[in-house]
């Protein structure tokens, strides 16, 4: 019972035990309302663990090189006779945070090579590269609670030409 109420005062429940002799035990589990849960597919890409909503994975495959060409300066990838952009995370997203050396999760990864996420969502596709699959998983989602301090940019200084 320890280890359910530990895991609820991380979410911020509570679990409370109301006994009567002769009648029974009564166990209340009690959870934020703004949390809830997701099915989440793990994968790895340039040594981060990231995870996607599975309800917008089409597909999962890998990645052949002859399935990539490019267009206009633009990566693409052939897909059940369409063409979609294929995006390579490291080259949109700059992840400031620390990475791992070696990755030690509970389970080995389901595929352990370059693979391709068509992704879909309103209605467009995109595919997206990823270096391995550890599968899926239910995670618990809940509200930020207070300010996050977010990192200030500032804008470039611009010089008038006389």
């Amino acid at each position: 019972m320890d280890v359910v109420r530990n895991n609820l005062k991380l979410a911020r429940g509570d679990v409370n035990v109301d006994t009567q002799a002769g009648v029974g035990t009564k166990f209340t589990l009690s959870v934020p309302f703004t949390l809830s849960v997701a099915r989440v597919l793990l994968v790895e890409s340039d040594r981060l663990v990231l995870a996607f909503f599975t309800d917008v994975i089409e597909e999962i495959f890998l990645l052949e090189q002859e399935q990539i060409f490019s267009q206009n300066g633009k990566e693409f990838i052939n897909w059940q006779n369409n063409q979609l952009p294929l995006l390579r995370l490291n080259s949109y997203f700059e992840f400031n945070c620390s990475r791992y050396n070696n990755l030690e999760l509970e389970t080995l990864p389901i595929i352990n090579a370059i693979s391709v996420l068509i992704v879909k969502h309103d209605h467009q596709q995109v595919a997206v590269q990823v270096e391995r699959c550890w599968g899926e998983q239910e995670v618990a989602i809940r509200q930020v609670e207070g300010n996050l301090s977010l990192i200030h940019i500032s804008e470039p200084t611009r010089q008038a030409e006389i």
